[in-house]
């Protein structure tokens, strides 16, 4: 793609929501302060995952993906693989874009359109990432706990969850109109959200079955674009099934308090009995994958045990056919030698018969010779006396 091609494929989309280069063109320059809040999120929730190599060799799946802002970031810190799901459909053309520039196999990171409920229903993910970024999407959806439990269900660790907030110190929520984009997929058109508050999402945290913090941001007064996490209205939270995230984030606030303690214990008893569950289940996984893994091996072993049956019946009937060849070469040997006899002895008949003859005719030369000579003596005595 040239680049006055490339520049046509970016100027066709009427925004861009992330500022990306391709090759020395910037797909929104202009919009300063949100690149800037941009620069400023990554690094207040990402840097610090980055530092800690936390997506190294990982794979990552991100929510509201948008046109693949986090995503490619994952990529770049050594993420293995990276799925972006979005229900914008120009968002997913913009991502994949992207990818094509960059030169990134879909093999890497793919970008899918479609509702994520739709996709975390499906059963093979479960504990398919290491790391789950859902980045600005609680708040435009009716059902915040169902997509926690869908995202507890596909996490294998951690998940970092970026939300605007309801102000307010008890764990309530805000239920407000929300009515997406007309373009988004239709499932994925939700037309109220359910907004908690800080408390009442750790609270659904604990619920579903994760650890939960949030973290403190640093920003100043001064920093244009973020002035909703400055007052309150949007937090950050990371949340862990397994990974201590204070070893990630140095700045992390208190936890708010927590529910009556007898709601505790129950809660409490609750998700151990649902990790307990889920380590049951991968071990059932496991087990079942050493199964597959073994009748696969033993057809493989059933298919190489029939080849060398082939083979052994192949070469046992080659040995028949040479065994019946060799018996007929000791015949044909056993006739001609049979022959010979026959003709040696019909060749001493004849060579006898030719040796009597022989004597017969020397006998009768003898006789001849004889016979001349005394008729040749005769007649010289006859002409003597003459």
């Amino acid at each position: 793609m040239s680049q006055e091609q490339l520049a046509e494929r970016i100027a066709a989309y009427p925004s861009w929501f992330y500022n990306f280069n391709l090759n020395g063109i910037e797909t929104s320059p202009d919009t300063v302060e949100s690149n800037r809040r941009h620069e400023l999120r990554k690094e207040f929730f990402l840097d610090p995952l980055i530092q800690a190599s936390a997506f190294a060799g990982k794979r990552v799946l991100d929510i509201g993906c948008c046109s693949g802002f986090w995503s490619f970031h994952a990529l770049e810190a050594g993420a293995e693989y990276v799925l972006g799901v979005d229900a914008w459909p120009q968002a997913i053309e913009q991502a994949q874009l992207v990818a094509d520039v960059k030169n990134i196999s879909a093999d890497r990171c793919e970008f899918r359109l479609e509702d994520i409920f739709t996709l975390l229903s499906q059963q093979e993910l479960s504990d398919s990432f290491d790391i789950v970024l859902c980045l600005g999407f609680l708040y435009h959806i009716k059902r915040p706990i169902e997509l926690l439990e869908h995202i507890y269900r596909v996490s294998r660790d951690l998940l970092i969850l970026d939300t605007t907030v309801y102000d307010n110190d008890d764990a309530v929520i805000s239920l407000r109109p929300d009515a997406g984009k007309q373009s988004y997929v239709e499932s994925a058109r939700d037309r109220l959200a359910f907004v908690p508050s800080e408390k009442a999402l750790h609270w659904m945290m604990k619920e579903v079955g994760f650890q939960c913090r949030t973290i403190q941001h640093a920003f100043s007064s001064d920093d244009k674009g973020v002035a909703d996490y400055i007052n309150g209205e949007r937090m950050v939270f990371a949340c862990s099934k397994l990974t201590d995230v204070s070893s990630i984030y140095s700045d992390l606030k208190d936890k708010p308090d927590d529910a009556p303690a007898t709601l505790l214990e129950f809660l409490e008893e609750y998700h151990q009995n649902k990790h307990n569950e889920a380590q049951e289940m991968r071990r059932l996984k496991e087990a079942q994958q050493l199964v597959r893994e073994r009748e696969a091996r033993e057809l493989e072993l059933d298919v190489a045990l029939k080849e060398a049956q082939q083979l052994v019946r192949e070469r046992e009937a080659r040995e028949l056919e040479l065994d019946v060849a060799l018996k007929e070469a000791q015949q044909y040997v056993r006739d001609r030698e049979k022959d010979i006899s026959v003709l040696n002895a019909q060749r001493e008949k004849d060579i006898s018969v030719l040796n009597a003859q022989v004597e017969g005719l020397k006998y009768l030369i003898d006789r001849i010779e004889k016979h001349w000579l005394l008729g040749f003596m005769s007649k010289i005595f006859i002409g003597s006396r003459d």
